[in-house]
């Protein structure tokens, strides 16, 4: 889990715990801790070390299927880590695409919000039907935050007037910091 869902938003990692149980797929807790992202961008050099080899050695001692996330951004930080095991790594929506959808989950009515790091949006979001925005940069990632507060509020605002127009019952996205 991400330490936006671990500290921010629990109810993210409650909703993907039951989804997974719902499917049969046993969740096992990690000693996972924060992938480190932060560290890096803000020049913490040591503590970003630290925390990577920490959680590689987690990540190469596993023994289940997959190491799951659900941020984009620790998945992408994570992937960056010298030395692991990268194959064991998979993101929430690429696993629940491997799971048969059923029919009241595919006529929802939903906008996903494609985050600056995807390089594209997971294929779940076809069996679901969903509409999707390419809204760029959503001004939220916390660096650019703390050195552009006004500019980062602009490219929100705009960016959520435009999924507001599309009149969704639910709005989606990957990384932690879009919902914000």
């Amino acid at each position: 889990q991400s330490c936006f869902s671990k500290y921010v938003n629990p109810s993210q990692k409650n909703a993907i715990l039951n989804i997974l149980n719902k499917n049969n797929i046993e969740v096992l807790n990690s000693n996972f801790k924060c992938c480190g992202q932060i560290q890096y961008a803000l020049g913490n050099q040591k503590e970003y070390e630290k925390l990577e080899k920490h959680n590689s050695k987690i990540i190469n001692n596993f023994n289940g299927d997959y190491i799951i996330f659900d941020c984009i951004s620790c998945y992408n930080n994570v992937l960056k880590y010298s030395n692991i095991d990268k194959s064991k790594l998979i993101l929430v929506e690429d696993l629940l695409n491997k799971i048969e959808m059923p029919e009241q989950q595919k006529s929802l009515n939903i906008v996903y919000h494609q985050a600056c790091q995807e390089e594209k949006a997971p294929k779940i979001l076809k069996k679901m039907n969903c509409q999707r925005i390419n809204n760029n940069c959503c001004g939220g990632m916390l660096p650019f935050y703390i050195e552009n507060k006004n500019l980062s509020k602009k490219i929100s605002i705009k960016n959520i007037e435009n999924i507001l127009r599309q009149n969704p019952k639910y709005i989606l996205t990957s990384c932690q910091y879009c919902k914000l």
